[in-house]
């Protein structure tokens, strides 16, 4: 199935983002914070970019993993930020937790600034999408551990149907509309390898981890 780009890019929108805000996605955001400790088991500090925090949900989640970490959270919608800064103060979050409104198109960073680098959902929103590796190359230290996890676009829209009915059934409209969209412009795990290496980026690895997502990990 040929990829369809989203209409739009942003929840700059505050009945969307407050919908998005308020569905529950404990399963994939734990799911990614588990297979970032899984995959850097040596990784227990330092300076963490989260790409497209959204309403910082992952990137709390994240914080409480590693204790020892403080995170900078990148989104160009100021209201999914809005969310995401009255959770992180009533987390308690808000002293290692910083959030700007910043596309990473243009976002401006002291070269391997970064010790590590995380990306959840993303990456089918961007465009181009070769910001996001560009930035990555840029902004991780040498050695750094960088994770991002999207979907991957199914093989055809009743797929897509499909996967919308068996885990969005109970959720919004706005919210199950959204899901399909998403599902219809992500990448194939083969786009983001020829994405990988028109960056220059040799050592990453990419795995599929559901029927709907896959992951894009390693070192710069």
């Amino acid at each position: 199935m040929k990829r369809i780009p989203e209409s739009h890019e942003l929840m700059d929108e505050f009945v969307e983002a407050k919908a998005y805000a308020d569905s529950d996605f404990s399963e994939p955001h734990n799911t990614f914070v588990a297979y970032f400790q899984k995959i850097f088991p040596s990784f227990s500090e330092g300076l963490v970019l989260d790409i497209g925090c959204g309403n910082a949900d992952p990137t709390m989640r994240f914080a409480r993993a590693y204790p020892n970490v403080q995170l900078i959270g990148l989104d160009g919608s100021e209201t999914m930020l809005m969310f995401g800064r009255v959770a992180i103060e009533k987390a308690g979050l808000d002293g290692r937790i910083r959030l700007k409104k910043q596309m990473i198109q243009s976002y401006r960073a002291s070269a391997e600034m970064f010790d590590g680098i995380i990306c959840n959902s993303v990456l089918h929103h961007l465009e181009p999408v070769e910001a996001l590796w560009t930035a990555i190359r840029k902004f991780a230290k040498r050695g750094a551990p960088v994770l991002v996890m999207d979907f991957f676009r199914p093989d055809s829209q009743d797929r897509a149907k499909e996967l919308v009915a068996l885990h969005a059934k109970d959720s919004p409209e706005l919210m199950t509309g959204g899901f399909y969209n998403s599902l219809l412009a992500a990448y194939t795990p083969d786009e983001v390898q020829t994405q990988l290496g028109a960056a220059g980026i040799t050592t990453f690895q990419e795995e599929v981890i559901s029927d709907r997502h896959m992951i894009i990990f390693g070192k710069i």
